[in-house]
């Protein structure tokens, strides 16, 4: 194990949250947004082109990029708000903004 100087914070490592199928007896879970090939276009200019992403439950995501780089056109895909041109996306395993998506 690393030592850190007095006073200063110890180093950092990444960590994810344990999935319940590592808990007996459990499922394993359901990704709480997974999109493949997930493509969103304005006319003749492409927000999304073909976007692969999954998010577990619990997990933590930050969009960066800049403008026009699709960050607000993929949470409105997610909520339901904006149909999809191409490619899949599932919220919780449902379709984005159905009533079973958001009762998760």
């Amino acid at each position: 194990m690393e030592t850190s100087p007095v006073g200063a914070p110890p180093p950092c490592t990444p960590c994810s949250p344990p999935a319940l199928s590592a808990v007996a007896g459990t499922q394993p879970e359901t990704a709480a947004v997974q999109a493949r090939g997930l493509v969103r276009r304005y006319g003749a200019v492409t927000a999304l082109a073909g976007l692969d992403l999954d998010i577990q439950p619990g997990q933590v995501t930050t969009l960066l990029g800049p403008n026009g780089a699709g960050k607000s056109t993929l949470v409105g895909l997610v909520l339901g708000r904006l149909r999809a041109d191409a490619g899949t996306l599932l919220v919780a395993g449902h379709a984005p903004g159905s009533l079973a998506a958001r009762r998760q």
